[in-house]
C-alpha cells in the first residue's frame, strides 16, 4: 500500500534521593513518523508527531515497617495512525505496599484515578468514533502474595570462591 519512515529516542533518569527514601524514575520518548500510501487510489498518507513521558516514585515510608507508597504518571500526546486518531491519555496511580518479615506483600492500588485515558477513536476506516469501554474505568486492586519456600540459595554468595575460581579457569 505505500511505505513508511520513522524516527524516535527516549531518554530514561534514575536517580535516589535521601539515602534510598525516595526512588524517582522519569522516562520521556518521541517519534516522527511518514507514512506515504494509498489504498483503493484514496491517498492514506501523513506526517505526524507523538510523544510520551513517565514519572514514577518509589517513597519508602517505614524502613523497619517495610511500608512504601509508589505514585506514578503518564502521558501520551494525541495520535494519528492509518486507521485511527487518537486521543491524548493522562493515567495517575497510587499504591501502598507493605511487606511482612514471614514472606508476604500485601497492597493496595488505585489506578487511572483522573479517568481520563485514550476511549475515543476515531477508525477512519469506518469514518466515525468509537468508544472504548475497557480503558475509561478507574480501578482500585487489594493484592496479596505470599513466597514459600527457602529464600536464599544454598552457595549463592560463595561464587567468587577459589573453589568456583579453579573450576571455571580449567
Amino acid at each position: 500500500f505505500g511505505h513508511t519512515q520513522s524516527i524516535g529516542a527516549s531518554v530514561n533518569i534514575n536517580k535516589v534521593f535521601f539515602n534510598g527514601i525516595w526512588q524517582a524514575k522519569w522516562s520521556v520518548s518521541g517519534s516522527y513518523e511518514i507514512i506515504d500510501g494509498t489504498i483503493n487510489n484514496e491517498d492514506i498518507g501523513s506526517r505526524s508527531w507523538d510523544y510520551s513521558g513517565i514519572w514514577e516514585n518509589r517513597i519508602r515510608l517505614s524502613k523497619k515497617r517495610q511500608v512504601s507508597l509508589e505514585l506514578s504518571y503518564y502521558y501520551g500526546s494525541p495520535f494519528i495512525y492509518v486507521t485511527r486518531i487518537g486521543e491524548d491519555t493522562h493515567l495517575l496511580s497510587v499504591n501502598l505496599k507493605k511487606m511482612f518479615k514471614f514472606g508476604g506483600t500485601l497492597e493496595l492500588s488505585a489506578q487511572n484515578l483522573l479517568n481520563k485515558r485514550d476511549r475515543r477513536q476515531y477508525d477512519t476506516g469506518n469514518y466515525g468514533y468509537k468508544i472504548n469501554t475497557l480503558t475509561d474505568k478507574r480501578r482500585y486492586v487489594i493484592t496479596y502474595s505470599q513466597t514459600f519456600g527457602k529464600s536464599k540459595v544454598r552457595g549463592a554468595s560463595d561464587r567468587t570462591s577459589s573453589r568456583l575460581s579453579n573450576r571455571t579457569n580449567k
